[in-house]
């Protein structure tokens, strides 16, 4: 599998992660924030609020393990 093949696989991963009931409201409200007008017309962009809200919940999350 090349690199690029790669990435569109993590993407995928990534955005079904991003929506799963765990983190489905967090995400809705980070999108509401960023996009007021409910319109998302860079996928560029939209792809790197939703990955920067699953790295944070991550990290949040992180603090908690023993």
């Amino acid at each position: 599998m090349d690199l690029i093949d790669r990435v569109g696989t993590l993407k995928g991963t990534l955005v079904d992660f991003a929506l799963s009931p765990r983190f489905a409201r967090e995400l809705d409200a980070v999108f509401e924030q960023s996009f007021p007008d409910g319109v998302i017309t860079d996928e560029a962009t939209a792809t790197m609020v939703a990955s920067a809200q699953v790295t944070r919940g991550i990290v949040d999350r992180a603090g908690d393990l023993p």
